[in-house]
């Protein structure tokens, strides 16, 4: 399936700080399995939960963001995966103005999943029940400068459902 991000409605966040857009979902008895989507950051605030699951949160464009819960500080910068629990209590703060990131969440009980940056003229073999290649390029949001192309390939291995 090919789509372009800007046809997908952007949902707010339930604090108000930000928009989601949802990219791909699969779910199992009404329950999340796993779920791509794209954030657009713009300001400071309280990041969502996600109890049980896992989370892989990469920065398409933008600087990035400082995650602090107290004991845990991450931080989530332009074009590395950063891979962290669902379920931690984190505060985002921007690091230089608005961002936006391509998420995984996913159950690790059910599946796995990487997510990883491609350049230049990699190639890529799909082996996996879902695999997906997110393209950035050259973003035009009026929030956002420009960044370079960037790929973000991400493979989710079923092992239940």
């Amino acid at each position: 399936m090919r789509f372009c991000v800007a046809s997908l409605s952007p949902v707010p966040w339930k604090n108000g700080k930000g928009t989601t857009r949802e990219l791909a979902l699969r779910e199992d008895h009404g329950r999340m399995v796993w779920r791509l989507s794209l954030a657009e950051i713009t300001q400071d605030g309280a990041f969502s939960t996600f109890p049980g699951m896992a989370r892989i949160h990469t920065i398409v464009a933008g600087q990035g963001l400082l995650l602090d819960g107290g004991e845990t500080t991450l931080v989530a910068k332009p074009h590395r995966p950063l891979h962290f629990d669902g379920g931690l209590p984190l505060t985002a703060r921007l690091l230089e103005g608005a961002c936006r990131a391509f998420n995984v969440i996913y159950d690790p009980k059910l599946v796995t999943a990487t997510a990883q940056i491609l350049t230049g003229d990699q190639v890529i073999t799909s082996e996996g029940n879902s695999p997906c290649l997110f393209s950035v390029e050259n973003s035009t949001s009026a929030l956002l400068a420009p960044s370079a192309a960037a790929r973000v390939w991400c493979r989710i291995l079923s092992s239940a459902v």
